[in-house]
């Protein structure tokens, strides 16, 4: 019935069809994205879910499997996007005679918002995830230069708006507001502010962790320790065959066992401990004076904190990131200290991850189970596998390597070297036999190359650590010298400018690059003692704290010595600055070619060495019909005709 339409709050449900009418309500940080909705997904648990369950057994069985998992936001953020769909359209509220359809998804919560969301796959890297596994549409209605559309979504909210009808050109964040007064204004929505903040189990039943400081009285019920008895340390006597049970705590009669802080009857302890992230919440407080005999040194607090770096990852943004503030505000709130915040920088770190591998029988296989045969297909007992995408290492998958067995094969350093030089800290990093491999290759031709440098009497150790910079005389160098002097300045100061930022993917390109150049000086038949000292002695110091076995038995042979404190190396700033450089050339407005020429030349050098270039005189044939010149030094030299 068509009128039925003009009241949406009607619901009707007629289960012997699976045909109903319904509002459903949808909660969105970004309405702005509405006009690029492309389908509708609930959670598992929503009221719709569970009403079509009753008369569709496929949905009923999904909605079964999907509840034996996790149903964290991270949890769900990390697994294989799922969805089962229902059969059921629901009306865009802007665009008449678009139907949505709508399915059911193992990534939406019912604890976020209302249980249902529109999936914008354009801009969201979940809803795009799931509309390429189902081939829905992706609509995109945010243009920007950033964007990368349509290999990934984008998700940010620089750009402005497109194929969103009365938004279109409009700013994001503009339009964002626009589209939240419409949404109310035609009684369709309501802006809501919701905080994360969650109630938190603290309690865990384990052996580790800090005993809870509460005591069970048959008398009183449950009253805390008294603060004298605090703190309340865990008993030496624990039988390790218990740990794999429940409460271990609970098999220790001398611990369990006490008197009431109230009536002194016969009590028992609490023999559960604190979740690690409590203790985490606050040490680096209290770290800064461990022997204080008070809560916090404050004066201590003071010259210590904030913290300079906070890393963590995904799961800790979230969760131990935001009670680390809640905690450290409460400090401050009960006169411990005078700030505001724990930390200056955070820097949330990517998942090392790895393709799940699946025998015909559905069982997960670890990776060294599989073979990969000629076709480049992979292998269980002669059986093709079921390969799925690349995700989080996890043990439940089996998508995990032995870390003894990669570290015995190939030492740490080259497991270390890999985990930084592939990506940026920040992202994820694909696990890779053969880049693992190749990193190995490389610290072995260092490790070879400067060792017999060092045998063969090329190096001197009595030139390390001199003030005159390894007796260096720059005025004397030859070209080939002064040249790789010049590339070790300028690696000194990217690599000291990558640690600082945290780029660790940077230090071993800049690392790699120099060496390169330090292998083909080695070769040539005059080397300079001086200069190849320093460059080894500081490409080890540079390449330290990222393979620091390899790098402490090069300095040892080196210095001869095994009791030795580095610093990291400095660099000369006028080393570090190009004397000539590369200049565009321009003939009314075109780019029509590039000159070298000094950093200091002047505008009547560089007009006539621009002049004097093959490519250029084809465009300025009678130099007297120049009617103007403008020269930008360091940058371009326009002409004019």
């Amino acid at each position: 019935d068509d009128s039925l339409y003009n009241n949406p709050g009607t619901e009707i449900f007629d289960l012997d069809d699976q045909k109903f009418i319904t509002t459903i309500e949808v909660f969105s940080t970004r309405p702005e994205t509405l006009f690029g909705a492309t389908f509708l997904a609930v959670s598992v648990d929503h009221e719709i879910s569970e009403k079509l369950a009753l008369k569709n057994q496929s949905i009923r069985n999904f909605i079964d499997e999907s509840k034996k998992g996790s149903i964290s936001s991270v949890s769900t953020d990390l697994a294989e996007k799922k969805g089962i769909f229902t059969g059921i359209f629901v009306d865009h509220p802007f665009l008449q005679n678009k139907k949505i359809p709508v399915y059911i998804a193992n990534f939406v919560l019912s604890t976020y918002g209302k249980g249902a969301i529109f999936g914008t796959p354009a801009h969201d890297e979940r809803d795009y995830e799931f509309a390429k596994k189902f081939n829905l549409d992706i609509i995109p209605v945010i243009s920007s230069d950033k964007s990368n559309l349509p290999n990934e979504p984008y998700t940010e909210t620089e750009g402005k708006m497109i194929n969103s009808d009365f938004l279109n050109g409009i700013s994001v964040l503009d339009a964002r507001k626009i589209m939240i007064d419409k949404l109310e204004e035609l009684g369709l929505g309501s802006k809501e502010i919701c905080y994360k903040l969650r109630d938190w189990g603290i309690s865990r039943q384990r052996y580790w962790g800090c005993p809870i400081p509460m005591i069970e009285c048959p008398n009183c019920g449950i009253v805390p320790a008294n603060l004298d008895d605090l703190p309340i340390e865990l008993p030496y006597d624990i039988d390790c065959k218990t740990l794999k049970e429940c409460s271990p705590l609970s098999k220790v009669e001398s611990f369990v066992n006490c008197k009431c802080p109230k009536c002194g009857s016969d009590a028992k302890r609490d023999t559960d401990t604190m979740d690690t992230f409590v203790d985490s919440s606050w040490y680096y407080a209290r770290f800064t004076d461990p022997k204080t005999n008070e809560t916090l040194n404050k004066d201590a607090v003071s010259y210590w904190l904030p913290v300079d770096q906070y890393v963590g990852g995904i799961e800790h943004a979230v969760l131990h990131l935001l009670y680390a503030r809640f905690f450290f505000k409460a400090l401050r709130d009960l006169g411990y200290h005078n700030y505001n915040e724990p930390f200056k920088n955070l820097l949330t770190q990517g998942m090392v991850c790895h393709p799940i591998f699946k025998s015909k029988n559905g069982k997960y296989l670890y990776p060294n189970e599989v073979e990969k045969n000629e076709n480049g297909e992979y292998t269980f007992n002669g059986e093709l596998v079921e390969v799925i995408r690349s995700q989080k290492m996890s043990k439940s998958k089996k998508n995990v390597v032995d870390p003894d067995k990669i570290i015995n094969a190939y030492g740490a350093d080259t497991v270390r070297l890999f985990i930084v030089s592939d990506v940026s800290p920040q992202k994820d990093l694909e696990w890779s036999e053969e880049n693992l491999d190749g990193c190995y290759r490389f610290l072995n031709k260092y490790y070879k190359i400067v060792t017999t440098a060092i045998e063969e009497n090329n190096t001197d150790k009595n030139l390390i650590n001199k003030s005159d910079n390894f007796g260096i005389d720059i005025k004397n160098l030859s070209n080939k010298d002064l040249e790789l002097l010049k590339k070790l300045e300028k690696t000194v100061k990217n690599i000291s400018n990558a640690y600082e930022n945290l780029q660790l993917n940077k230090v071993v390109s800049f690392f790699r690059e120099f060496t390169n150049s330090m292998f083909s000086y080695i070769q040539e038949n005059e080397i300079n003692v001086k200069i190849l000292t320093k460059c080894i002695y500081e490409t080890l110091l540079m390449i330290e704290p990222i393979a620091p076995h390899m790098a402490t038995d090069v300095l040892f042979k080196l210095e001869n010595q095994e009791n030795f404190k580095h610093l990291f190396p400095s660099y000369i700033e006028e080393l570090t600055k190009d004397q000539e450089i590369n200049l565009a050339v321009q003939v009314n407005g075109k780019l029509r070619g590039v000159i070298t020429v000094s950093v200091s030349a002047d505008q009547n050098e560089v007009t006539k060495i621009a002049l004097e270039n093959e490519k250029v005189k084809k465009f300025v044939p009678d130099q007297s019909k120049i009617k103007k010149i403008i020269f930008i030094p360091q940058k371009l030299i326009s002409f004019v005709i």
